[in-house]
């Protein structure tokens, strides 16, 4: 066995990692074999399941990861107006880019209109101050904490960071009339 398929098989032995002497340094590495038969995995889980597999930039945006993954993914998920360029420049009309961010600037609405499919909201406030700048061809939601704990790294569990980052609670929702139809993302 090769120290490079030895390193995909063991993947946390790194050092035993054979890299090109002709590779400049540092360099960002990523093994593309596993990438993709982790994607095929997770294909799986969503077609059983009926949901739409996205990936988001925000785990890596690197150009050629995102590549790979176009034609693997329904969809990519951006966070920031660089990401959503990014998402739409890689996928273009074959798939959806999805916009979600605790951010979002009024100076960024338009270009973030032409560039997305899906927008949730972080925030009833977020909601009420942008909503209605989004066009007719971009379906609005808004982000839920659930207020579940879900993970076991308190790091990632949305439930212990600052709400403003983990959207809306079910209680801010039914308290507050909204006046449009909306999607609803649980930050899980």
């Amino acid at each position: 066995m090769t120290n490079q398929r030895a390193a995909a098989a063991e993947p946390n032995r790194l050092s035993d990692l054979v890299v090109d002497d002709s590779l400049d340094t540092p360099a960002f590495v990523y093994d593309q074999t596993a990438l993709t038969d982790a994607v095929y995995r997770i294909q799986g889980v969503a077609q059983e399941s009926g949901c739409k597999l996205l990936y988001a930039l925000k785990a890596c945006s690197a150009g050629s990861v995102v590549e790979q993954l176009t034609g693997l993914v329904d969809g990519i998920a951006a966070s920031s107006l660089y990401e959503a360029r990014l998402a739409r420049d890689a996928i273009g009309s074959a798939g959806t880019v999805h916009f979600t961010s605790p951010g979002l600037r009024a100076d960024e609405v338009e270009d973030i209109s032409g560039l997305c499919d899906y927008v949730a909201f972080n925030s009833l406030s977020q909601l009420a101050r942008f909503g209605a700048e989004f066009g007719a061809h971009v379906s609005c939601g808004l982000r839920v904490n659930p207020q579940l704990s879900f993970v076991a790294d308190h790091r990632y569990d949305p439930f212990n960071i600052s709400p403003i980052f983990v959207g809306c609670t079910s209680m801010q929702i039914v308290t507050r009339p909204i006046c449009r139809s909306l999607r609803l993302l649980f930050a899980c």
